[in-house]
C-alpha cells in the first residue's frame, strides 16, 4: 500500500465495525437495523479490498472531501415470486389435471394455503441432507413411508426439476416424496428450492441473510465475553480461581491454581510498566478472540495438522486432534493477539513474547471452547430441572424463564460449530472420535462462490479476514527462523524464532520430564533448506483431486454415492433395524410402566426423566429392580430372535456395524475434503509470499531422536499422502534427455506405474532395473506422448484446461474406474519426464527442482536384523542385494552398455512381506489338509470363505509383520488380522454357517507359524527386552536402592530415556454463569435472593476443565490405589513402594511397571522393543543427513524416507549403505541398554547380561545361543574388534558385503557371493 494513511484508517475501520457488531442491539426500530446493516456493509466493503481503500485515499488528496464520496454497492437482492400468485398457479394446475408431490386432492388444498401465507418466496438451493436434519416432520414421514410416486428426473438434472417449496420456518411444504427418493439414492448434489423470503434456516444457500446471523453471532459472543471481564473486574464477584479437582489425587506433582476465562483475560490485558498501568481489552481484542476460536475449530476439519496419514479400510486419514490440543491453539492464538495488541502501542515496551504461562493458556481455551459452545450453538430450544426434566421453549416462555423477543432469537440461531464422528489410529486401526469443528452452516457462508467449480457460498472469508489475527509463528515462511543451540551439556541456550526450550522435543506432556539429549546439528541443516513448491503439479493436484483421482483427497460425487449404496445397510435389513428399535422402545416403556406400578403401591414416586433415560443401562444407571430388568432383557433377547430368518447371533449389532461402516465412508469424504483444502490453503498463501512458495521450516525431536516438523498447516512431505510429490527443492540441477538423471526418474515412473501396458512384470519384486528399462523403451512412445499432455494442461496453471485434460485421460489416470494407488509419485514423474524431453526438443536444458523418494524396505526388521547380524533378514530386506551384472544371468554387451549409462543396476528386489506371506499361504493349505481329515464340510467352507473373503499373501500379511520390530503382541496381531475382516464379511460369514472367530482363529495358527519361522530375530529381540524390563523391574529387591531414569547412549552421539513414567490426570475445574451461555442446555432452578422474597427461575452453570499430566509419587493416592490390595495383606509396604520410585534429580517418580503399568503395551517393559527400534533408525537418519550436507546433498525426510534429487540418486543411495553398516558395526544396542540397566540400578554389567540371558534361555534354549556367556544378550559382541575380523556377522563378526552369503532358501533369489553384493538399496524407490 503506497498511502502511509492506509494503515491507520483501516485500523479504525476494524474498531468501528467490531464496535457495530458488539453494540447492534442498541438498534431496536427496523429503521435503526437497517442503518446498523448499511454501516456494517460500507465498512466491510472497504476492509475487503484495501487495494481500492488504498487508491481512494489517495485520490482524497486532490479533491475536496466532501465531494468524495465513497460508492458502496447495495447487495444484489435475489428476485422474490409472490407467495399468494405462486398458490394461484399451484390451483390452476391442479385443476387441469397436473399433479404435484404430494398427490392427494385433500392434502394439495392445504399445501395451497400453506404457499399463500408465505408473503414472498425466493428461488435458490439447498441440499437433502440439510432439509432432512432440519424439518423433523419430513425425516419422521421418510422413515415410516417409501417414496410413492417415482420421480422421473435422474440426480444430474435437478435444476430442470419441479422446485422444493418452504415455508419462512424451514418445513417443507411440498416434495416429500422428491426428497425421499433422492435420500434412498444418495444424493448429495444441490436440489433448486422456493424457500420463504423471510427464512432464518441452517443452510447458507437459503439465508439471504448469513452475513447478519453470522456477524451477529461474533457480536453477540463478545458482548457475553464483555460482560464477563467486567463482572470479574467487580471486585464483589466470587469464584474467581478455577477450582482444582480432587487435589489431592497427588501431594508431590499437584498442578497450580488456574485462572478463570474471565481473569486470564483481564490479567493479560492489563500491562503494567514503572509508571502506570494500561488496558489494552476493547471490542476489537474481543471479537479477534471469537474469530480465532472459529478459525481453529475450521482448521480442524480435516484433523491433526502434520499427522500421519494411516490406512482405514480402502481409505486414508490423518489423526484428529484431542480436546487438549485444541485449548493449546486457541489459548496460544489469543496470546498472540494480546501480544501484537501491546506492540501496537507505542506506550507499552515491544519485547513482550508471553502474557500467559501454559497452562493458564490451556485452561483459557477451555473456557473459550465452551464459551462457543454455549453462543454458537443452536440455540437452546429445550432446557431441563434439576431432576432431569425437558421444559419445551413455550413452557419458559409461559413460565417467564425467558422473554418472547428472546424466544425468537432462539428459533433464528443456526449453529456455528458441530462435533461430529471422526478417527483415530489407535496401534493402526482406525476407530470412531469426536472431531470439534466448524458447522456446514458456516463453512458454506465462509466459502467464494465459483461459477466454474460450482461452488455456492456467501464468501465469509472476506469478513472473518479482517478480524484475523498475527500468523503463528511456527508456519514455515520465508524468512530463517534461526538455529537451536546447546552448550556443551546439550542444555537448550537459543531457540529458532517463535520456539521456546521446552519445544525442542515434540510431545510437551510426554517429553516434560524426559532427560534425552540430542545435538540439533540435524534440525538446523534441515531447517536451512528452503522448500518450494512445484506450481504445476499444485495446480493438477486441486482439480485432480476434486476429481476423485486421488486416494487420500476424497472420492468424486458419482463414486462417493456409490460408495454409500454399497457400505449401508441393505432396505430389507434397514426395516428389521427400524422394527426391530420400535418393538424395544415399546417394550421399554412397558417394563417402566411396570416399575412405576411397583413404585405405586410401595408409596415412592414415579421414576423421572433422567431414570426412564437411563433404564436397563449398565454401569450403576438403572434404577429398574433386578426382576423387571430380566424381564426386559429377555423380552429384548426374543425381540431379536424374532427380527432375521436365520440364525445368526447378535445380528442386530451386525447391522449397528455395517451402518457405521456407511457413516464411516460418509465421515470420511469430508475429512478427507477438508485435509485437502486446508493443504490448499497454506499452499496458497506460500504463493503469496513467494513466486514458487518457497518456506523454511522448523524442526525438533522427540525423546527417542525422532525428527518430526513443527508445521502447524501440515503442508510438507511428512503429511504423507499425494501432496508430498508437490514439494521441491530450492535450486534447480540441469538433466539432460537421456542421461544418468533422465533414467533414474524413468525408473521412478515405471515403479509406480500400476498396469503394465502390455501385461509385462514391472514390479520391483518381479524385475531388475534392466527389465524395467526395457519396457519402458518399448512403450516409450505412449508415456512420452502422455507426459507431453500432462505438461501442457499442469503447466498451463488454467483450471478449465487442467479440467479439460482430467476428462479426456481418466482410462490412464484412474484405471479401472479407481485412484492409482501411488497417483502422486507416477504423475510427478511423468509430469518431469514431459518437462525433459519438451525442454531437448526445444533445444534446451532443464533445470529439475524434483524430490524422488525413497524409503527403507521394513526398517524396523532392517536394523533388528543388523544388530542381531541375520544376513537372511538382511537379503529379504534389501540391505543386501546382488548387482544384476554380476548375477548368474548372462548380460548382453547391449544391456551392459546400458548400465554404464546410468540404467539402474539393481536386481529384483526381495521383499519380506511376500516371503512371510507365503509360508502364511503354504501354512493355511497344510492346515485346511489336516482339517479336511476331520472335518470335512468344515474344510470347504473355509476354503470357499477365504477365497471370497480373505486376501492372499502379502496384503493380509503387511500389517501385521509391520508391528513386529516395535515389540507387538502376539494378541495385538491377531486381533489386527480378525478388523481385516469388516463388518459385512463377518456377517456374511455368519450367513454362510461360519463361526467367524473360529474361522480367523484358524487364520491366525497359520499366520503365527510363519510368522515364528520367518521373524525369529525380531521376536528374540522382543524377548530380551521382556528380559531386559524384569532385571530393571526387581533391581531394587537384590541393591535396596532406588534406581535413576533409564539413558541409553544413542548410535551417534546423545542419549536416548527409555524411563516412562506412571502419569495421572489432575483437572482444574471453572465455571461459566448459564447466563452468559445462551444456546447450552443448562438445568433450571427455583431460587430466592433473600428471605421472604419469592423464588424465581435461576439458569445453572457450566464447568470446564483443563488437564493436566503429572507424574504419579510413591505417597500419591493414584499409587495407594493400586497397590491397595498388597498394602493391606502386606506383601508391599510403604517403604517398598519409595524404594520402586525412579530418583529423577532428587524427585521420586513412579514407572509405568507393576500395577501401574499392568498392560504389557502400556507398560515401560512393552514400550523398550518400539523405543529401541526407533531410537536406532533416528540414528542412521542424523547420520545419513549429516554425512550427505557434507558433500553439498539436502533432502526432506519422513523418519524411514528421504526425498532427493535425482542428480544424487547414486552417491545418496551409496552413502545410506555406507552409513547403515557403520552404524551396525560400531553400535551395539542391546549392550547399550544394559549398560544404561546397570548405570541406573547399581547393578553390574554383567549381573544384568547374565540375568537376561537365564531368562531367555529358561523361555527358549538354544544350544548354539546359549553356549557363551554374553553372547545372546549381544553384550560382547563388538564387530570391529580385530579378533572378530574373520567372523561371520551371525557369530559376531563385521556386516559388509565381504561376509554376506546368501542363505539358502530365500525365495526368488540365488546363490551368489562376493563383490557382486550391493548395500546401496537399504533405501530403494517403489
Amino acid at each position: 500500500m503506497s498511502n502511509p494513511l492506509t494503515g491507520p484508517v483501516i485500523r479504525f475501520l476494524s474498531r468501528r465495525m467490531a464496535k457495530l457488531l458488539v453494540n447492534k442491539n442498541l438498534a431496536k426500530t427496523p429503521a435503526e437495523k437497517a442503518k446498523v446493516r448499511s454501516q456494517q456493509n460500507k465498512i466491510g466493503e472497504l476492509l475487503q479490498n484495501p487495494k481500492g481503500l488504498d487508491n481512494k485515499i489517495n485520490s482524497l488528496e486532490g479533491v475536496n472531501k466532501q465531494k468524495a464520496g465513497f460508492d458502496i454497492k447495495e447487495i444484489e437482492k435475489a428476485e422474490l415470486i409472490s407467495g399468494p400468485n405462486h398458490a394461484d398457479k399451484m390451483e390452476m394446475s391442479a385443476s387441469s389435471g397436473g399433479v404435484f408431490d404430494g398427490g392427494k386432492q385433500n392434502e394439495w388444498a392445504n399445501k395451497i394455503k400453506a404457499v399463500r401465507e408465505v408473503e414472498n418466496f425466493r428461488k435458490t438451493e439447498s441440499t437433502v441432507e440439510d432439509l432432512v436434519n432440519y424439518d423433523s416432520n419430513l425425516r419422521k414421514w421418510i422413515n415410516e413411508n417409501d417414496a410413492v410416486t417415482p420421480t422421473p428426473e435422474s440426480k444430474t438434472n435437478q435444476a430442470d426439476v419441479e422446485p422444493i417449496i418452504i415455508d419462512n420456518d424451514g418445513q417443507v411444504i411440498d416434495g416429500y416424496n422428491r426428497i425421499a427418493t433422492l435420500h434412498k439414492q444418495n444424493y448429495d448434489g444441490p436440489i433448486p428450492v422456493l424457500a420463504g423470503a423471510d427464512l432464518n434456516f441452517p443452510s447458507v444457500n437459503l439465508a439471504e441473510n448469513a452475513n447478519d446471523v453470522i456477524l451477529g453471532r461474533l457480536g453477540d459472543f463478545t458482548s457475553q465475553l464483555k460482560r464477563a471481564v467486567e463482572n470479574f473486574r467487580n471486585p464483589t464477584y466470587k469464584n474467581k480461581k478455577m477450582v482444582l479437582r480432587d487435589r489431592s489425587k497427588s501431594d508431590t506433582f499437584f498442578i497450580d491454581e488456574r485462572e478463570g476465562i474471565a481473569g486470564a483475560l483481564s490479567n493479560a490485558t492489563t500491562v503494567k510498566t514503572k509508571n502506570t498501568t494500561v488496558d489494552i481489552l476493547d471490542d476489537e481484542l474481543l471479537l479477534g478472540i471469537g474469530v480465532d476460536i472459529l478459525n481453529v475449530l475450521k482448521a480442524n476439519k480435516g484433523g491433526q495438522q502434520g499427522g500421519e496419514v494411516f490406512e482405514g479400510g480402502s481409505h486414508q486419514y490423518i489423526e484428529p486432534k484431542n480436546i487438549n490440543k485444541l485449548q493449546e491453539e486457541i489459548g496460544e492464538s489469543v496470546e498472540r493477539r494480546i501480544v501484537e495488541k501491546i506492540r501496537e502501542d507505542k506506550n507499552l515496551p515491544n519485547n513482550i513474547s508471553r502474557v500467559m504461562e501454559k497452562g493458564d493458556k490451556r485452561a483459557l481455551g477451555s473456557g473459550l471452547i465452551e464459551f462457543a459452545r454455549g453462543n454458537f450453538g443452536r440455540g437452546a430450544k429445550v432446557a431441563r430441572r434439576e431432576d432431569g426434566e425437558i421444559i419445551s421453549l413455550e413452557q419458559q416462555l409461559s413460565e417467564g424463564m425467558i422473554t418472547k423477543e428472546q424466544a425468537d432469537k432462539m428459533k433464528e440461531r443456526p449453529s456455528l460449530i458441530s462435533e461430529v464422528p471422526s478417527f483415530s489410529s489407535q496401534k493402526g486401526i482406525a476407530m470412531d472420535k469426536t472431531l470439534l469443528t466448524t458447522s456446514d452452516y458456516y463453512d458454506n457462508w465462509y466459502k467464494p462462490s465459483s461459477i466454474k467449480q460450482n461452488i455456492k457460498g456467501n464468501n465469509g472469508k472476506r469478513w472473518i479476514e479482517m478480524f484475523n489475527g498475527p500468523i503463528n509463528p511456527a508456519l514455515p515462511s520465508g524468512r530463517f527462523p534461526g538455529k537451536w543451540k546447546v552448550d556443551r551439556n546439550g542444555n537448550i541456550i537459543d531457540t529458532p524464532y517463535g520456539q521456546t526450550k521446552e519445544d525442542f522435543l515434540a510431545g510437551r506432556d510426554k517429553s516434560k520430564y524426559s532427560l534425552s539429549k540430542f545435538d540439533p546439528e540435524v534440525l538446523n541443516i534441515l531447517a536451512s533448506q528452503k522448500v518450494g513448491v512445484d506450481k504445476g503439479f499444485f495446480s493438477g493436484f486441486k482439480i485432480l483431486s476434486n476429481r476423485g483421482f486421488f486416494k487420500d483427497t476424497g472420492m468424486s460425487q458419482d463414486e462417493y454415492v456409490e460408495a454409500l449404496v454399497k457400505s449401508g445397510r441393505t432396505p430389507k435389513e434397514d426395516e428389521i433395524m427400524t422394527s426391530y428399535y420400535a418393538d424395544l422402545d415399546d417394550s421399554k416403556k412397558r417394563h417402566i410402566a411396570l416399575e412405576n406400578a411397583e413404585r405405586f403401591k410401595e408409596g415412592k414416586a414415579a421414576m423421572t426423566e433422567i431414570e426412564k433415560i437411563n433404564a436397563f443401562a449398565g454401569k450403576g444407571k438403572n434404577k429398574v429392580r433386578k426382576d423387571i430388568t430380566d424381564l426386559f432383557r429377555e423380552d429384548k433377547s426374543n425381540i431379536k430372535s424374532n427380527k432375521y430368518d436365520q440364525d445368526v447371533d447378535n445380528i442386530i449389532q451386525d447391522f449397528t456395524n455395517i451402518g457405521r461402516e456407511k457413516a464411516t465412508v460418509r465421515n470420511a469424504q469430508k475429512s478427507q475434503r477438508s485435509i485437502r483444502n486446508r493443504l490448499i490453503n497454506e499452499i496458497t498463501r506460500r504463493f503469496k509470499i513467494d513466486p514458487e512458495a518457497r518456506v523454511y521450516t522448523t524442526y525438533r525431536y522427540d525423546y527417542r531422536g525422532r525428527v518430526y516438523a513443527i508445521d502447524a498447516s501440515g503442508a510438507n512431505v511428512q503429511t504423507g499422502g499425494v501432496i508430498r510429490h508437490t514439494f521441491n527443492f530450492e535450486e534447480g540441477v540441469p538433466i539432460v534427455y537421456g542421461d544418468v538423471s533422465y533414467k533414474k526418474i524413468i525408473d521412478d515412473l515405471v515403479l509406480f506405474e500400476e498396469i503394465a501396458r502390455d501385461g509385462s512384470k514391472i514390479k520391483k519384486q518381479e524385475t531388475s532395473g534392466l527389465q524395467r528399462y526395457a519396457y519402458f523403451k518399448k512403450n516409450e512412445k505412449w508415456y512420452l506422448g502422455k507426459a507431453e499432455e500432462l505438461r501442457k494442461a499442469l503447466d498451463s496453471n488454467d483450471d478449465e484446461i487442467i479440467s479439460k485434460f482430467a476428462d479426456s485421460s481418466k482410462s490412464w489416470l484412474k484405471p479401472n474406474g479407481k485412484p492409482r494407488s501411488d497417483a502422486g509419485p507416477f504423475i510427478r514423474a511423468l509430469l518431469e519426464i514431459g518437462r525433459i524431453k519438451h525442454a531437448a526438443d526445444n533445444g534446451k536444458t532443464y533445470e529439475s527442482k524434483m524430490a524422488l523418494e525413497f524409503d527403507a524396505p521394513q526398517s524396523g526388521s532392517q536394523h533388528i536384523g543388523a544388530q542381531y547380524g541375520d544376513t537372511g533378514i538382511l537379503w529379504k530386506t534389501s540391505v543386501y542385494t546382488e548387482d544384476v551384472k554380476g548375477s548368474k544371468q548372462l548380460l548382453s554387451q547391449k544391456e551392459i552398455d546400458l548400465l554404464n549409462e546410468g540404467v539402474p543396476r539393481e536386481s529384483k528386489s526381495p521383499d519380506l512381506y511376500m516371503d512371510v506371506g507365503i509360508d502364511y499361504n503354504k501354512n493355511f493349505i497344510r492346515d485346511l489338509e489336516i482339517l479336511s481329515k476331520t472335518d470335512p464340510e468344515k474344510a470347504q467352507l473355509y476354503a470357499g470363505a477365504t477365497e471370497q473373503f480373505m486376501g492372499h499373501g502379502r496384503g493380509v500379511v503387511k500389517p501385521i509383520v509391520m508391528k513386529v520390530p516395535y515389540g507387538a503382541s502376539m494378541k495385538r496381531l491377531s486381533d489386527d488380522l480378525f478388523k481385516q475382516l469388516g463388518a459385512r464379511k463377518i456377517l456374511a460369514l455368519k450367513e454362510a454357517g461360519i463361526d467367524p472367530k473360529e474361522f480367523m482363529d484358524f487364520h491366525w495358527s497359520s499366520m503365527e507359524d510363519a510368522l515364528n519361522s520367518g521373524l525369529k530375530t525380531q521376536f528374540e529381540f522382543k524377548n530380551f527386552n521382556k528380559a531386559l524390563g524384569n532385571v530393571f523391574q526387581n533391581a531394587m529387591k537384590v541393591t535396596k536402592k532406588q534406581r535413576t531414569p533409564l539413558l541409553v547412549d544413542s548410535p551417534f552421539g546423545g542419549k536416548t530415556d527409555f524411563t516412562v513414567y506412571a502419569s495421572q490426570l489432575q483437572q482444574a475445574q471453572g465455571e461459566i454463569s448459564g447466563n452468559y451461555l445462551p444456546d447450552l442446555e443448562l438445568p433450571i432452578t427455583m431460587q430466592s435472593k433473600g428471605t421472604g422474597r419469592e423464588p424465581t427461575p435461576q439458569i445453572g452453570k457450566k464447568t470446564y476443565n483443563t488437564t493436566e499430566i503429572t507424574p504419579v509419587g510413591p505417597n500419591d493416592p493414584a499409587t495407594m490405589l493400586a497397590y491397595k490390595k498388597q498394602l493391606a495383606d502386606g506383601s508391599v509396604t510403604p517403604e517398598d513402594l519409595n524404594l520402586m520410585a525412579i530418583d529423577r534429580d532428587g524427585l521420586d517418580m513412579m514407572v509405568k511397571e507393576g500395577k501401574l503399568g499392568s498392560e504389557e503395551k502400556r507398560s515401560m517393559y512393552g514400550a523398550l522393543a518400539p523405543n529401541g527400534t526407533h531410537s536406532i533408525d533416528a540414528g542412521f537418519l542424523q547420520e545419513l543427513i549429516k554425512r550427505a550436507n557434507k558433500l553439498g546433498i539436502p533432502a526432506m525426510v519422513v523418519h524411514d524416507a528421504f526425498f532427493i534429487r535425482p542428480t544424487d540418486v547414486d552417491v545418496f543411495r551409496n552413502l545410506a549403505g555406507e552409513v547403515f553398516q557403520d552404524l551396525h558395526n560400531g553400535y551395539n544396542l542391546r549392550k547399550e541398554m544394559i549398560k544404561g540397566v546397570a548405570k541406573s540400578t547399581g547393578l553390574s554389567e554383567e549381573q544384568v547380561y547374565l540375568a537376561i540371558e537365564a531368562q531367555l534361555k529358561k523361555a527358549n534354549p538354544d544350544e548354539i545361543l546359549d553356549a557363551k556367556p554374553g553372547f545372546r544378550s549381544g553384550y560382547i559382541i563388538d564387530r570391529l574388534a580385530p579378533e572378530n575380523k574373520g567372523l561371520s556377522a551371525e557369530q559376531g563378526g563385521p556386516l559388509g558385503p565381504q561376509t554376506a552369503e546368501r542363505p539358502a532358501g530365500v525365495v526368488g533369489q540365488q546363490s551368489g557371493t562376493g563383490e557382486t553384493v550391493r548395500t546401496d538399496n537399504v533405501i530403494r524407490g517403489g
